[in-house]
């Protein structure tokens, strides 16, 4: 874009909303976010639908608290106006939550959640990601759980909130029974795990009085997650049935080794004694 107003060629808004769209399909939010800065204001005043959500999520997931807060600034200048046009898509509307999230305004996702009810808007993954973390992060974590489970199906394809709501129980709460039930769930609805999410699951698994469920772990990592076994720290790894028997075996063998030549060397020295006695009465029968 830069190069074309260096060369004296202004974009029109078609490939204004072009590059928005290409970069939304890659996921290029910084480069959502560049163009934007070098947007005209006349250009920036015609975005619509999924146009201005692509700038809306592209400043919502910027690292930059002050990209964040921009990106709500954004949406509300559109929702405020009166044209029906020019209201926020679903897309936007999703962006605008994250950017809730992204600075902790917490107590405003679930109004802005509903007013999309309303607008019959139907919640999908993104938007009910938003309200479970904000339940979690808001002390919530009951509700968070139960919206979790409902929509256990819906979320297969994310495991921030698994992940999250499991910190909660395993470090806040103390509670590693109720931790290694939702990594249950979670390891049952996501196929995709990060190597953390194995070590923690073992970690947590250990802290319970049986080992059932940590067993099941390391069941479920050797079928799906063999090539980081090797990886997972020792302190993680108890060792299995076989193992134990091999072991079990070695230590008897090794105990029943000096036993076994001590019997021979006393059956030795018996026979020899035997022989010794022997051996005076036998040279008294000569002499007779």
């Amino acid at each position: 874009m830069n190069m074309m107003q260096t060369s004296g060629f202004e974009p029109t808004a078609t490939i204004y909303n072009s590059v928005f769209s290409a970069c939304a399909k890659g996921k290029q939010w910084d480069t959502v976010v560049e163009v934007y800065d070098c947007m005209p204001e006349d250009l920036r005043e015609s975005l619509r639908g999924v146009y201005l959500g692509s700038v809306v999520m592209g400043h919502a997931k910027a690292e930059s608290e002050e990209l964040k807060l921009r990106a709500l600034e954004i949406f509300r200048k559109y929702k405020a106006r009166q044209s029906e046009d020019d209201q926020p898509n679903f897309f936007a509307y999703n962006a605008a939550l994250i950017a809730l999230l992204g600075t902790n305004q917490l107590e405003k996702i679930h109004p802005l959640a509903n007013e999309m009810k309303k607008q019959g808007m139907k919640w999908d993954t993104v938007t009910y990601q938003c309200l479970i973390l904000a339940y979690i992060r808001g002390g919530a974590v009951e509700t968070a759980v139960q919206m979790l489970q409902k929509n256990a199906k819906r979320m297969e394809k994310t495991t921030m909130c698994y992940r999250e709501a499991i910190e909660f129980y395993d470090e806040k709460r103390k509670n590693p029974r109720e931790a290694v039930r939702l990594t249950m769930q979670m390891m049952q609805m996501n196929k995709r795990l990060s190597r953390l999410d194995w070590h923690n699951a073992l970690r947590i698994a250990l802290e319970l009085p049986e080992r059932a469920p940590y067993w099941n772990f390391r069941k479920w990592m050797n079928i799906r997650a063999k090539g980081i076994m090797k990886d997972v720290p020792s302190h993680l790894m108890l060792p299995n049935h076989a193992e134990q028997q091999r072991a079990l075996l070695h230590e008897d063998g090794s105990s029943q080794e000096p036993p076994e030549r001590k019997h021979h060397q006393d059956n030795y020295h018996s026979r020899k004694r035997q022989l010794n006695r022997r051996k005076p009465y036998v040279d008294d029968e000569k002499f007779l």
